[in-house]
């Protein structure tokens, strides 16, 4: 049984296996982390990425979400609780400029929260951008 491009040679794997490890240690220890949970992602096949939001009516909007973080990264949680993606928030912001994603709305404004709008970012477009799927 063989599996294309993989190549079993230990200092090969090390290499590989050296990046995730540096990923990981960049992401844990002094980074700064937007987390949210999108439930609406198994539905949709979209991760929902918030750039303004407004009070009352939409002409009032003002930047909010990707267009306003200080974050290093950018997590999206399962609506399980059992795990979750994240990317560079620059790498997402990359995929915004570099792409006319289709526009979302969350319109209910109440004492709990504000409208907003956002870009419907394709999660296998995410996959991509982080090398799992090409």
């Amino acid at each position: 049984m063989s599996s294309e491009g993989f190549n079993p040679h230990f200092d090969i794997d090390l290499e590989k296996g050296k990046v995730g490890e540096e990923s990981i240690k960049d992401f844990l220890h002094g980074s700064k982390h937007e987390v949210k949970a999108d439930a609406k992602v198994s539905e949709t096949g979209n991760f929902y990425v918030e750039t303004w939001q407004w009070e009352g009516v939409e002409a009032n909007a003002y930047p909010s979400g990707i267009n306003v973080t200080e974050s290093d990264y950018w997590h999206w949680s399962s609506p399980t609780g059992k795990g979750g993606i994240w990317i560079e928030t620059e790498a997402l912001k990359e995929m915004l400029s570099e792409t006319d994603y289709r526009v979302g709305k969350q319109t209910i404004t109440n004492e709990d929260t504000n409208a907003s709008k956002g870009r419907l970012v394709p999660l296998n477009h995410v996959l991509r951008k982080l090398g799992f799927v090409q």
